[in-house]
């Protein structure tokens, strides 16, 4: 099975747009010699000229990327979550919990309010397990309240006690 990507976009929540991208093959790189960090200032390389006719860039084939469109509700992400198939530590992440108490609040208020929210992104290698690209703190504040339960909503901006 090749590598796949999900796109989620919030259409209008609670219901989500995936877009499923699957790419046998990557033939889209860019060949260039390792550079040691210690090697190079930041000023130097931001003005470093790395040559794009040195590059051995080739362009990707549209054709063999396979892209397929669901629209599925918070429901189906959250039953991801409770059965454990996405991944809210993969190693390339930072921390789950970088949000305040306060920013969780927000953003749960937003979707009680059927504000469209970020698109999520996962690698979807693995489909039994899913890894998190963009969308980590929302989706950990998600998992924190609808749960966990652990997530008391507060200083909220538009519904009040």
């Amino acid at each position: 099975m090749g590598n796949r990507l999900f796109f989620i976009f919030a259409t209008e929540p609670p219901t989500l747009l995936i877009i499923i991208a699957t790419e046998p093959k990557i033939d889209t790189y860019v060949e260039m010699e390792p550079i040691e960090t210690n090697q190079l200032s930041e000023d130097e390389f931001e003005s470093e000229d790395f040559g794009e006719e040195e590059s051995n860039e080739k362009p990707f084939d549209p054709s063999k990327v396979d892209v397929t469109i669901t629209t599925p509700n918070l429901g189906a992400l959250i039953s991801r979550l409770d059965n454990d198939e996405i991944d809210l530590m993969p190693d390339f992440q930072r921390s789950s919990d970088l949000w305040s108490k306060q920013d969780q609040s927000r953003l749960i208020e937003s979707i009680l309010i059927r504000l469209p929210i970020p698109a999520f992104y996962f690698d979807a290698c693995e489909d039994a397990k899913w890894q998190v690209v963009d969308g980590l703190q929302r989706l950990s504040a998600i998992n924190n309240f609808v749960l966990k339960k652990n997530l008391v909503l507060k200083n909220l901006e538009f519904l009040t006690d």
